[in-house]
């Protein structure tokens, strides 16, 4: 090969190499798109009609494994009496149906917050409710076992939200109360 032909041919190599380098090895371009975006927290304020309250706890009952729809006895067929009403709840017992078609006496129990509680007389038969497991109740010497059906939660309940956004689309935000943090 000529020497002409050759100097020509390494000059352009060398030209398009230099290009090629400038072209990928330019991080700037690539910092400065990162940063276009950073993460904010944002706080919406939602209402939950299921929700329940119980001893200063909220739940939701649908979803809530401490939730039950009984007296808290397996396979449970039979009645809840109303034997006796207290301050926020009602003293029940329990009966379990028999094959004869009659009703055997379990145990005494209480539930608080019963739905409708001025609808509640002695005597009455308690229909199927949610409720859950709290502490037992005592009066006097004797201890009986409780279940609470809450109290509805009227509170909206904050969720909370990581969400990126871009820097041009982010509001003014004081020092004092900043809500950007760092991805």
């Amino acid at each position: 090969m000529k020497l002409k032909t050759l100097i020509p041919l390494t000059v352009i190599a060398m030209i398009l190499g230099w290009r090629v380098g400038a072209q990928t090895n330019d991080t700037s371009k690539i910092a400065a798109r990162t940063n276009e975006f950073k993460t904010i927290l944002v706080t919406n304020w939602v209402m939950m009609p299921f929700a329940k309250e119980v001893d200063g706890q909220v739940y939701d009952p649908r979803y809530s494994n401490k939730w039950k729809e009984s007296t808290g006895l397996p396979n449970y067929i039979g009645d809840v009496e109303v034997d006796e009403i207290i301050p926020r709840g009602v003293i029940c017992s329990v009966y379990l149906a028999d094959n004869a078609g009659g009703r055997n006496f379990k145990k005494n129990i209480v539930i608080y917050n019963y739905p409708n509680p001025n609808e509640l007389t002695v005597g009455a038969i308690l229909h199927a409710y949610a409720c859950m497991r709290v502490a037992n109740y005592r009066s006097g010497s004797v201890s009986y076992e409780a279940y609470d059906c809450g109290t509805p939660y009227v509170k909206p309940l904050p969720v909370v939200k990581s969400v990126k956004v871009k820097m041009t689309n982010l509001p003014a935000i004081s020092s004092t109360n900043s809500m950007v943090g760092n991805p």
